[in-house]
């Protein structure tokens, strides 16, 4: 049995191989089920993700031991995360129930806020060794303005610097949702970012980027790929085709059809690419 990854060893060594590593947001356990017999068949260390939305329709304590559970008995390698957290209590709680990294958003904050509250997550964090995640920059849904929230070079590296965070996510283009376009990417502020910042870089906002657009975002300098749009569909098209069924059956069949996308979008990126 592995199950739990240490993500500062997991994130270090993808970077050090031109590689990523896939964050996968889920909202139930059959979704998370899916996702980490997914990883167990490929065998590609992840990260399993869920928002504080999710932890709040399910209640804490539950959803919470039930990941740590189902993680705890795999042989593959996850790493537990909170993501887009926006208060720092919902970062402390989740440091008491397992998740070994969390990603505070202080991304709609003026910059100097963002740089406080992030610290004072990384302080508590760092007390209980779990990986810090932070946001510089805003991903937006579809019709925002990207030109108005992409990550500036200098923010960047002053965001690094005064937080302390062990992870970056950096608004290059992508959006939340189901995007329609992505015409917008900005590979190259990525290669900038990366050769000023000594640390991962993160891509949120992931979902309907095509293979070659995700190995170009990895070749440029991101470590981590967030993806949640494109599990949901896939659990919703299950839900649609298993119609009529005892639900234990759709959830089942949904579980089953995010292993295969899983294990396919991890397959996909596994090639090793060639930095910029």
């Amino acid at each position: 049995m592995m199950g739990f990854v240490k993500p500062y060893a997991l994130m270090e060594r993808a970077r050090n191989q031109g590689r990523a590593v896939c964050g996968f947001n889920v909202d139930s356990l059959d979704m998370a089920k899916g996702v980490i017999e997914g990883v167990c068949h490929v065998g590609m260390p992840s990260f399993l993700q869920v928002t504080p939305a999710t932890l709040d329709i399910w209640g804490w304590d539950v959803f919470s031991t039930a990941l740590v559970a189902l993680v705890g008995e795999i042989s593959g390698e996850i790493a537990l995360h909170l993501d887009h957290a926006t208060e720092v209590d919902d970062i402390l709680r989740a440091l008491e129930m397992g998740f070994t990294s969390v990603m505070y958003d202080g991304s709609m904050l003026a910059m100097d806020q963002n740089i406080e509250k992030t610290r004072e997550v990384v302080r508590a964090a760092r007390r209980a060794g779990i990986f810090v995640e932070a946001e510089i920059g805003h991903v937006g849904r579809d019709g925002d303005v990207v030109a108005d929230t992409i990550t500036e070079v200098a923010e960047a590296v002053q965001f690094v610097a005064q937080s302390d965070v062990d992870a970056l996510a950096i608004a290059v283009g992508t959006r939340h949702g189901h995007v329609r376009r992505t015409n917008d990417l900005r590979f190259d502020r990525v290669s900038e970012i990366r050769d000023q910042v000594d640390v991962p870089l993160v891509l949120h906002g992931a979902s309907r980027l095509s293979t070659a657009q995700l190995r170009q975002m990895i070749a440029a300098g991101i470590t981590k790929i967030n993806l949640g749009t494109e599990l949901r569909s896939v659990w919703w098209q299950s839900m649609d085709q298993a119609k009529g069924e005892k639900p234990r059956q759709a959830l089942a069949q949904a579980a089953k059809n995010l292993q295969i996308y899983v294990a396919q979008k991890l397959t996909d990126l596994t090639e090793k690419t060639v930095q910029n």
